[in-house]
């Protein structure tokens, strides 16, 4: 008799060099009666991973963390007594940094907020496993200033505090590093304001 499947919610995923993924769970087809226990196997020198977690009574799924510890491939394995075990694949990918933000804006408007996230080398964003300074940089200072620097807190894949101001007409990037990670670039106008007249009648 074959006993039943488990599964992971992925069959293959990617996480950058010093991130981690806590969206992950490994299920059984049904609830179980008793605690069931998982155990994980993968190579521990590129993933980071729990060697076994336990599906509660009553329930048919666990969360767990995936953690990039060195650049590569692993194939991570699920098994428990009296079921079917799964595989799936992770690949730790070198880290960068994204930017969302960029666009027009008028001169001498107040400044504007910019988010910067910790990502895989395809620009998905995952958790940073430990506090990461970025640095800003304006290409043209006359035309954009930027908040000189901002930290990604340990357990979350963003930070929103920096900002940008516009004091003069023209074109700047910003541009955002930090160290071991690549780099990512906005684009900025500064336009004129056009005024308007309102006259009432």
């Amino acid at each position: 008799v074959v006993g039943p499947k488990l599964l992971f919610n992925w069959s293959s995923n990617r996480v950058g060099l010093g991130q981690e993924d806590d969206n992950l769970y490994v299920y059984s087809p049904n609830n179980v009666l008793t605690p069931l226990t998982v155990s994980l196997t993968a190579d521990t020198s590129i993933t980071g991973i729990p060697p076994t977690v336990t599906i509660p009574a009553g329930y048919n799924y666990v969360y767990f963390n995936v953690r990039g510890k060195a650049l590569g491939a692993v194939q991570i394995i699920a098994s428990a007594t009296g079921y079917q075990g799964d595989t799936s694949a992770y690949t730790v990918t070198s880290p960068r940094l994204v930017l969302s933000g960029g666009g027009t804006l008028n001169n001498f408007s107040l400044p504007q907020g910019f988010t910067v996230y910790s990502a895989d080398s395809a620009r998905y964003g995952h958790i940073s496993t430990a506090p990461l300074a970025v640095t800003f940089t304006s290409t043209n200072p006359a035309v954009l200033t930027v908040s000189a620097g901002s930290t990604i807190a340990a357990g979350v894949d963003y930070a929103n505090t920096p900002q940008v101001t516009p004091v003069g007409v023209g074109f700047a990037k910003v541009i955002a590093s930090a160290a071991g990670l690549g780099s990512d670039t906005l684009n900025y106008t500064v336009q004129t304001p056009q005024l308007n007249l309102n006259f009432g009648t």
